[in-house]
């Protein structure tokens, strides 16, 4: 909850990824080596979420060569065994964006939650996933498919998680945004 956290610290994000460090570091103890073995993790976690659906897009050269240019990435190594969300946005994004590509719209939605959940930057996704929508009815005239009622919901259900999330955040904190910002 926004309450759980010390304003000055959490900046007004969400505390997902906070959250889930806390509990990586009370399991595996309190120590450096834990924080970074977590959050070495989660990058582990996401080249293999990459891997697992380029094979399933394309093939297994493919999603190695892809798992391969990002692993070597400089940006990418600097970051993937600091603990910070960036990572962990990244992989609930792709996850997200990858499911409503293929058409598994309640997993999508509930990616696109946790990708929001994690950071409220992530409210760019079900905007994106809905200009997709749009595009693709315009093109395709596709009506079966991202415009059927649980395609909307998955994707308008993002937008209710932050906006409970400023709820929680207001009766806590007395504010919706960090005041700073």
């Amino acid at each position: 909850m926004p309450g759980s956290l010390d304003p000055e610290i959490s900046r007004g994000h969400p505390l997902l990824f906070q959250f889930l460090s806390g509990w990586a570091l009370r399991i595996g103890g309190n120590t450096p080596f834990t924080a970074h073995l977590f959050a070495f993790g989660i990058s582990l976690w996401l080249l293999l979420a990459i891997y697992t659906k380029v094979t399933a897009l394309f093939n297994r050269a493919t999603a190695f060569a892809t798992c391969l240019i990002l692993a070597v990435q400089p940006a990418f190594l600097a970051i993937c065994c600091l603990l910070l969300p960036e990572i962990m946005l990244t992989l609930w994004a792709w996850l997200g964006v990858t499911n409503y590509y293929q058409r598994n719209y309640v997993r999508a939605g509930l990616f696109v939650c946790l990708a929001i959940l994690t950071k409220e930057t992530a409210i760019s996704l079900p905007v994106v996933l809905l200009g997709y929508s749009l595009l693709h009815y315009l093109f395709y005239r596709d009506h079966r498919g991202a415009f059927a009622p649980v395609a909307l919901l998955a994707t308008i259900a993002p937008f209710a998680v932050l906006a409970l999330f400023l709820v929680a955040q207001k009766q806590q904190n007395g504010w919706y945004f960090f005041p700073y910002h």
